[in-house]
C-alpha cells in the first residue's frame, strides 16, 4: 500500500496520536472502522512506515531509507527478455554484486541467481543456456558450483512459494528475501565468507526500512528463523556495546 497520501496530516508533526493518524487517513478519504484501523496502525508500526515512542504516540519513521539495488545491465537484459517470451511467468533475479552494498571486502565476480517456479525449473533452464551459451546451471550442488561457477554465470533456482515480492518491480530482489536467501541458499552462501553476518545484518537493519514480520514469516518457511534470530542477537550485543538501539524482531 502506498501510505504517502494518507500520511499528509502527519507529515508536519515531530509526534502524533493515533487519532491524529486516522484522521489524516480520513481527511485523505480513506475511511476505516475502529479494528481496521487498528489492524492498519500494526501493519505500519510492522512494516517500519511509522514508530512507535510510547503509549499513543507515534513519528514518521524518516531516520530509515528505502533499499533499491541498481542491477546490472546482464541482470535486466535476462529480466527484459524472460518477462516478453513469458508474461506469466514469476520470478526474482538476485546478483552478487547486490552483497557489495553490505560486506566489507567486495565481491568482484558478479553471477547472477534466476529464481523461478518449480514446475518451470528445468524449461526456464533450458531456454536460458540455448540462448546465452554459457555457464547456466540449474539448482546446482556446492560440489558442482565450486568446480563451474566463474564470472558471468547464470545459476537457475526454485521459487518459494509465498515469497516476500517487491512492491514495485515483480523481479527485484528485496530484503526481506535477500536476508533470508544469504543464511538460507548454498548456492549464494559460497559467494562471500559468513564472518561477514554481523556487519551485513547491522548495516542493513540501521540503514534501510525492512518489514520485519515478513522477514521472519519467510524465514520460517526457509527454515531459517533460528539462524536469524542467532545472527541478530550477535549483532544487537554489539550495536549496544555502541549505544545504538538494539534490531527488535
Amino acid at each position: 500500500m502506498d501510505y504517502d497520501r494518507y500520511l499528509q496530516g502527519v507529515r508536519e508533526k515531530d509526534t502524533f496520536t493515533k487519532q491524529d493518524l486516522r484522521q489524516s487517513f480520513i481527511d485523505a478519504g480513506y475511511t476505516l472502522g475502529t479494528a481496521s484501523f487498528n489492524n492498519m496502525l500494526h501493519k505500519m508500526v510492522t512494516e517500519n512506515v511509522i514508530r512507535r515512542l510510547q503509549k499513543n504516540t507515534y513519528t514518521l519513521d524518516t531516520s530509515k531509507i528505502f533499499y533499491r539495488h541498481i542491477y546490472t545491465d546482464e541482470a535486466i537484459e535476462i529480466a527484459t527478455w524472460l518477462h516478453d517470451q513469458f508474461e506469466y511467468l514469476r520470478f526474482v533475479i538476485f546478483e552478487t554484486d547486490q552483497l557489495n552494498a553490505f560486506v566489507n571486502h567486495l565481491i568482484a565476480k558478479n553471477v547472477i541467481y534466476v529464481f523461478v517456479e518449480k514446475e518451470c525449473l528445468p524449461y526456464i533452464f533450458d531456454v536460458l543456456y540455448n540462448r546465452y551459451q554459457k555457464h547456466v546451471l540449474m539448482d546446482p550442488s556446492l560440489e558442482v558450483l565450486s568446480l563451474y561457477i566463474e564470472m558471468g554465470s547464470i545459476i537457475v533456482l526454485p521459487l518459494v512459494k509465498q515469497y516476500p515480492a517487491d512492491k514495485m518491480v515483480f523481479w527485484h530482489e528485496n530484503l526481506e528475501k535477500f536476508f533470508v536467501e544469504v543464511v538460507s541458499d548454498p548456492a549464494i552462501m559460497i559467494a562471500f565468507s559468513p564472518g561477514e553476518y554481523p556487519r551485513m545484518f547491522a548495516h542493513a537493519f540501521v540503514t534501510f526500512r525492512i518489514n520485519k514480520a515478513s522477514l521472519m514469516r519467510y524465514a520460517r518457511r526457509r527454515h531459517a528463523e533460528g539462524r536469524i534470530r542467532e545472527i541478530i542477537g550477535n549483532v544487537n550485543d554489539h550495536l549496544v556495546l555502541n549505544g545504538i538501539p538494539p534490531i527488535e524482531l
